[in-house]
């Protein structure tokens, strides 16, 4: 209904109620014994009278479509009225609450009605209309004033209800009413409660699970404001929760018989589904019950009938489960359930109240017309045919008694709220006014009235009172256990915290029971990772072993390291690969190769020195020997490349000296061959055979290689030191891949080949000339060195190509000083006899030969390329 229709109502409402205010002052009756016409036929008021007045709605009857409120509800709405009066007389008792006031109560019933709280509750908004009007001129004629409303019970009723009271400024405090909805201070503005609201029945619930340890568990709620509310709110929470709370499966009822939903033989076969699709799901034991009582029975009770294992599910209930649901068939079902109920203070605080109730008998109870037809239902039994439902909470294990109420200390603490809100409302009124003039400021509107309840902070039956930003009461449950056919409070969840332990280590205790763990993955071992199956939830998983190179991630999952790392011992994250070098033998065989070879080398140079003018130096070209004796050093050094972490320089060095170290010997060679093919096969005198246009030919060769190099290297890749990664370790190696590489090779293969040919061509010069042979010798080993090399470099992996690329530079060396030097090193130092020129010469007394021009040519000139064109002359043998 809108805003300005409900207003309209209400003004012609009033004009009826101007008419009675001035009959009253016409004939000066009495308000209190004046019947309205809006007052509906048999219509009951439990009233006190009073300067000040709480208008109250409960409901004690239930009404259906075509009949009056005549079906009681429950002895509890009966305890709760007597609650409320009791809390009236206990404040008028009291000096110290609105002292010098007496406290009146009008107390209505709502039949369980949204239509008749709303015709109960015209009767608060007119008087608070009628007052804020002073409608009545006469202040002695004019009733006393309703300052606010205490109920009603249910949720729907009470939104209802909050809307009409809203438009009128009428502070309305309810002892029962939890929906969310209600929450809304845009729309409610002035509604409070003294209990929670159930969204926080979910945080309750969320904690009871971390407590028990529980990862997952299967969710079952009605539909409908109430189940819809806490699921929404259940779920929202679980997805943020710090355990991470998965919700395997989930199932939603269909809305109550009789409310055009599902009957039960299709809420039967719905659970039954339920349950046949979870039974995969063995270690998921905790089922959450979002549900009305009768669904949350029903539950229990397909379990039962399809003879589920007793122990198989562990029950967690809201407030609809509580200690009032009647179990009966189920008590075993239900065995070790858990549940949510609104917190009851100790019986102590309510000793007195529940003492003077219990001692109410019919015909003394005048101010509560509801109570002797009651006791005349339940008690005497003379309405034995609906007397049942309406008498169960008489009746405990067969014994009649009055149960006690869990609203009951809620109805004292709204009462007691609204008084502590007057109290301080009426201290800041003018004291100078004489107390009826106060009371009526106080009457003026409720927007004062309901600032002061909002800041209401005391000490009630229930606790600490005081309401929050949204209007909702002190967030505080009593945790239950259900055992052995008896509940049993176990703890108090107070805003977030739990106290009041039967058991400190009650949660503990629980945990160690067997089967008494709910989840859905198993616990994986050291190394192991989740796996989740496709269609099947997040937290439902099956371990696998990780990889050699995968870790277990935050989310236990198998995740791979990065290239260059590795996991670590734990399997809990990744490190990076420890550096691993050359293998240790090819490090010391290079060391000692390169050592020994250069200490071959300076004694081959020395003896070069030592002997360098004699017949047999002279004779073998001695500027070219010194070059290839120096880049057979230069080979020998570049073993050392591996010692040590290889950097960019080391790299460069290697790069580089791989190639025109080689390309200086290789050079030299060609060269000498070159002069001695063209000085026996000319007819006439060679050109560029003396030494200058010898040594500018070798740094032609070798210059030619520098350049290689260097175009490869401005071209290739800019980073000359690269990782290898094996499982266990990486190597930092110098690049051995390019273009570079590859042309440099192909270039010294060339010079190979030609040194070579030249070697062949010469084979059949004068036998006596045997600088040739051992050229040949040298040359055709090397080949074969070479062809072994090539595709032992390209096919082993990139990690040893440096080692192969040095070792073959070592060798290659060595069989250039050994070929190239070994016999002369022999003969001037074993042999000094043949190192003349007589010794060298056994065919020839004369010491010549003859050119193919049959030109006599001296061996001195063919060493120092001083050959004559024409002329003969004496040729001394080289051996």
């Amino acid at each position: 209904m809108h805003n300005f229709a409900l207003k309209t109502i209400i003004y012609t409402l009033a004009c009826l109620r101007i008419t009675k205010c001035l009959e009253m002052e016409k004939q000066t009756m009495s308000y209190s014994f004046m019947q309205s016409s809006l007052v509906r036929k048999n219509n009951k008021v439990a009233k006190i009278d009073g300067e000040l007045i709480l208008g109250g709605l409960f409901s004690l009857h239930r009404r259906h479509l075509d009949t009056e409120c005549a079906k009681y509800t429950s002895p509890r709405n009966i305890m709760r009225v007597e609650a409320m009066l009791y809390a009236v007389e206990e404040i008028n008792n009291d000096t110290s609450i609105l002292p010098n006031i007496t406290l009146g109560a009008e107390i209505r019933d709502d039949c369980y009605s949204s239509t008749v709280a709303l015709e109960e509750s015209l009767h608060f908004v007119l008087n608070a209309f009628g007052q804020r009007g002073k409608i009545c001129t006469d202040p002695n004629n004019r009733p006393p004033p309703i300052m606010g409303v205490v109920g009603t019970v249910s949720s729907q009723i009470a939104t209802t209800v909050a809307s009409l009271l809203r438009l009128f400024q009428l502070p309305q405090i309810s002892y029962g009413a939890t929906t969310p909805d209600l929450s809304d201070r845009d729309e409610y503005e002035y509604f409070l409660r003294t209990v929670p609201s159930d969204v926080y029945q979910a945080k309750a619930l969320l904690d009871i699970i971390t407590q028990l340890g529980w990862s997952a568990v299967f969710l079952i709620s009605s539909s409908g404001n109430y189940g819809e509310k806490i699921r929404e709110e259940f779920v929202g929470l679980a997805a943020n929760h710090n355990t991470s709370l998965c919700i395997v499966e989930e199932l939603k009822l269909g809305a109550p018989k009789g409310l055009g939903g599902f009957t039960n033989l299709k809420l039967e076969t719905q659970i039954g589904n339920f349950l046949g699709e979870v039974e995969k799901w063995e270690s998921v034991r905790g089922v959450v019950l979002l549900t009305e009582s009768s669904h949350t029975h029903l539950v229990l009770k397909t379990v039962k009938y399809k003879g589920i294992q007793h122990g198989r599910f562990h029950w967690l209930g809201i407030d609809s489960w509580g200690v009032g649901q009647p179990l009966g068939e189920v008590e075993d079902v239900a065995s070790g359930a858990i549940s949510i109920a609104l917190h009851v203070p100790s019986p102590a605080s309510l000793k007195k109240f529940y003492d003077h109730f219990r001692a109410l008998k019919p015909g003394t109870n005048l101010r509560n017309p509801w109570f002797d037809p009651f006791w005349k239902e339940c008690v005497n039994n003379t309405v034995s045919t609906n007397s049942s439902n309406a008498c169960s909470d008489y009746e405990s294990n067969g014994k009649k008694e009055w149960n006690d109420d869990d609203k009951v200390p809620y109805v004292f603490d709204s009462v007691y709220a609204f008084a502590h809100g007057l109290d301080a409302l009426l201290r800041t009124t003018n004291a100078s006014l004489n107390l009826s003039e106060r009371l009526e400021k106080l009457s003026e509107n409720g927007t004062d009235l309901l600032q002061y309840l909002k800041i209401t902070n005391f000490t009630g039956k229930s606790g600490n009172v005081r309401f929050d930003c949204y209007g909702n009461g002190v967030r505080r449950y009593d945790i239950m256990s259900y055992v052995n056919r008896t509940y049993t409070k176990i703890a108090v969840w107070n805003e977030g915290n739990f106290t009041n332990f039967i058991s400190r280590d009650w949660f503990e205790d629980r945990k160690k029971m067997i089967n008494s763990s709910s989840h859905c993955g198993q616990e994986c071992q050291n190394g192991e990772g989740r796996v989740i199956d496709q269609d099947d939830p997040s937290c439902c998983w099956h371990c696998e072993p990780c990889s050699s190179k995968e870790y277990v991630n935050s989310d236990s999952e198998c995740q791979s390291c990065a290239v260059d790392e590795r996991p670590n011992r734990n399997r809990t994250g990744c490190e990076r690969l420890p550096e691993d070098g050359p293998t240790k033998w090819v490090i010391v065989l290079l060391t000692i190769w390169g050592c020994l070879g250069l200490i071959s080398t300076a004694f081959v140079a020395f003896t070069m020195c030592k002997f360098y003018s004699t017949p047999l130096m002279m004779a073998s070209g001695r500027e070219l020997m010194l070059v290839l004796l120096a880049g057979i050093a230069l080979s020998f050094l570049l073993g050392f490349a591996l010692l040590g972490e290889p950097s960019t320089r080391r790299c460069v060095y290697q790069r580089f000296g791989s190639g025109v170290f080689l390309a200086v010997c290789y050079s030299a060679i060609l060269v000498k061959t070159n002069r001695i093919a063209r000085i026996f096969r000319g007819r006439h005198r060679p050109a560029f055979i003396t030494r200058g246009p010898q040594l500018l030919i070798t740094a032609l060769l070798v210059s030619i290689q520098v350049g290689i190099s260097l175009i490869a290297s401005f071209f290739g890749t800019t980073s000359e030191v690269t990782e290898l990664y094996e499982p266990d370790h990486l190597h930092m190696i110098c690049r051995t891949s390019g273009m570079e590489y590859i042309i440099s090779i192909s270039y010294n293969v060339l010079l190979l080949l030609l040194c070579t040919v030249y070697a062949f061509l010469t084979r059949k010069l004068p036998a006596n000339f045997n600088e040739a042979k051992l050229v040949g010798i040298t040359m055709y080993t090397t080949c074969v060195q070479w062809i072994c090399f090539i595709p032992l470099f390209y096919g082993t992996r990139p990690v040893y190509r440096t080692s192969v690329l040095l070792l073959n530079s070592c060798f290659n060396a060595t069989v250039l000083l050994v070929g190239m030097f070994g016999q002369k090193v022999y003969v001037v130092w074993v042999r000094p006899e043949k190192n003349t020129r007589q010794a060298s010469n056994p065919r020839g007394r004369n010491g010549s030969t003859t050119s193919a021009s049959g030109q006599s040519i001296h061996m001195d000139d063919v060493a120092n390329g001083n050959v004559p064109s024409e002329k003969g002359e004496e040729c001394e043998a080289l051996f």
